[in-house]
């Protein structure tokens, strides 16, 4: 099986690959590097000459919501590129696609258990843009009935070399600066890097029918539960301030008052995702400290 990966050299492309490789399943690196099998610009698409047999396309590439990148940018990559790479990857043969997209397509900042049937209303220009490729993809399954696809709406993606808001709590904590609010229970969903990696392996070998939406989560700790168990791996103490009186304010404020304050919001609101969905290739590990560690621990 040969299997086309872009965004190979990204957080989670670069830990899928490693996997697929120990399967023995080609990888064709798709990508603008130096170092990619297939030359493939997202900025500037252009389609590639050739898909060199490929049997699944694995769409990790995109841009996340940073100010660094403009509106422009983000409809231009993760939904124009997108749309014309899935019909490229189509018209070329490939009749197995495979989309990373994000919980951001609910546009929840607040909510327990939320599922695939939720309401997708966007509220972010990343989460606009993934939903609008989620759609691309759609429909082009609706045109053409031998695709098969997978879309793996994802939470926070835990491991080693996490970006992001991830990556800054974890050189404070490594630095020793972190200041931890204490009180705050609210509820977090996170997926291991390894579980996503796992589950596409999974779904690549057992060929299921459906097309299929999925979110995928390996649990759903507390803010600061993460923060106790990150600190205990990299074995650093951290300074806790009580402030329970203040998660109350936020919690108010946000479902009574509509108020919303982002940063405060990230950290003291709950917001869980799970799946309807029992689908035997799913590999998910149930969050504790000790899978934690083993994650941070793997060659990932």
């Amino acid at each position: 099986m040969k299997v086309g990966v872009t965004g190979y050299s990204g957080y989670l492309g670069k830990s899928l690959v490693d996997k697929l490789v120990s399967e023995k399943i080609e990888v064709i690196k798709i990508g603008r590097r130096s170092d990619s099998d297939i030359k493939v610009d997202l900025n500037n698409y252009v389609a590639p000459k050739s898909f060199r047999g490929i049997d699944c396309l694995i769409h990790c590439a995109g841009i996340a919501h940073n100010k660094q990148f403009s509106r422009k940018q983000l409809k231009v990559v993760n939904f124009y590129a997108s749309e014309n790479l899935f019909k490229d990857a189509y018209n070329a043969g490939i009749r197995k696609i495979i989309f990373i997209s994000t919980v951001a397509v609910y546009g929840k900042t607040y909510g327990i258990g939320i599922n695939e049937s939720e309401k997708l209303e966007p509220k972010t220009e990343y989460g606009i843009t993934k939903l609008a490729a989620e759609e691309s993809l759609r429909l082009l399954c609706i045109n053409k009935k031998d695709l098969r696809t997978m879309v793996l709406r994802l939470p926070l993606i835990v491991g080693r070399g996490a970006p992001g808001n991830l990556e800054r709590l974890i050189i404070s904590i490594k630095k020793g600066y972190h200041l931890s609010l204490s009180g705050n229970n609210s509820l977090k969903s996170i997926v291991f890097k390894g579980d996503v990696s796992s589950t596409i392996i999974n779904w690549l070998l057992l060929e299921p029918k459906e097309n299929i939406q999925l979110n995928l989560c390996s649990g759903s700790p507390s803010f600061n539960q993460i923060e106790k168990d990150l600190a205990r791996l990299f074995d650093k103490r951290i300074f806790s301030i009580p402030l329970n009186p203040l998660f109350f304010m936020i919690k108010t404020s946000q479902r009574y008052l509509g108020l919303y304050i982002p940063v405060l919001s990230k950290i003291g609101l709950t917001l869980t995702f799970e799946t309807l969905h029992q689908f035997d290739f799913i590999s998910t590990s149930t969050y504790s400290y000790q899978n934690l560690s083993n994650e941070f621990n793997e060659n990932n």
